[in-house]
């Protein structure tokens, strides 16, 4: 797991306008980051619940890690919105900063492995045998 002090957070410049959703979303089960369980990721952005209490307004910048199939990603974004989802929990909502084609490879395979119904432990296994 990777510990909190790998998180860099700047405050960006007024977040975009609130939008319609741009991209498809896809579930993700076994998708953590470096501030929590990524809940559902798309092209532009990913949804995840916090782990932790973070100090965190809408339009600031985060370099996170996203760890998927047994190795870490750093990516940044920044935060579109935050949720209060009961007493202790959080959801926010990240918009990837810039799409690398590393990235979008990434976010495929994510995809990929989440119709198949393959996750980043059959994987893990699959690879090892």
């Amino acid at each position: 797991m990777i510990q909190g002090s790998d998180i860099t957070a700047t405050h960006g410049g007024p977040a975009e306008s609130d939008e319609s959703r741009r991209h498809g979303r896809v579930r993700c089960e076994t998708v953590r980051s470096s501030v929590g369980d990524v809940l559902d990721a798309s092209a532009g952005g990913m949804r995840v619940v916090l782990d932790r209490r973070l100090p965190l307004r809408k339009g600031m910048t985060l370099k996170l890690s996203i760890e998927s199939f047994g190795e870490p990603h750093d990516v940044d974004t920044e935060v579109v919105w935050i949720k209060r989802k009961g007493l202790f929990r959080k959801e926010v909502g990240l918009s990837f900063r810039e799409v690398t084609p590393r990235l979008r490879r990434i976010l495929s395979e994510i995809a990929q492995s989440s119709v198949s119904g393959v996750n980043a432990h059959s994987f893990e296994a699959r690879k090892a045998s």
